[in-house]
């Protein structure tokens, strides 16, 4: 993984919050696509091609067999889950997590560090 993101996806359960994240991460010169059907996206990893795939939790929680599914063609793509507190960590089959709050002016660092330091959870 080179340091530096191009482009990543986010899905998460709150238009203001996925929009939010998608202004600061392009502030930081970073593609950001907002996956609104987590049923069949697959397609859109094979044609963009993005580095990461950051889902909320309640998104895997509700979506958990189809995004499994989908993410398995993809073994080099880094799925980072948002989760909801420290006390809700995920099984170890999600191993990259941020945990809420976090400030979204920091998300695109906070990733850049998880993926090139290989630290699991912020």
């Amino acid at each position: 993984m080179a340091s530096t993101l191009k482009q990543i996806f986010i899905a998460h359960p709150v238009e203001f919050a996925a929009k939010s994240l998608k202004h600061f991460g392009e502030q930081e010169g970073v593609e950001v696509y907002i996956l609104d059907n987590l049923d069949d996206f697959s397609y859109l990893i094979a044609d963009l091609v993005p580095q990461a795939l950051i889902i909320h939790q309640d998104l895997l929680e509700d979506n958990l067999s189809s995004i499994k599914r989908e993410i398995a063609q993809y073994p080099e793509l880094h799925t980072i889950i948002i989760v909801k507190s420290a006390e809700n960590e995920l099984r170890s089959e999600f191993p990259l997590q941020i945990i809420e709050p976090f400030g979204p002016e920091n998300f695109i660092s906070i990733i850049q560090q998880m993926l090139v330091s290989g630290n699991k959870t912020h």
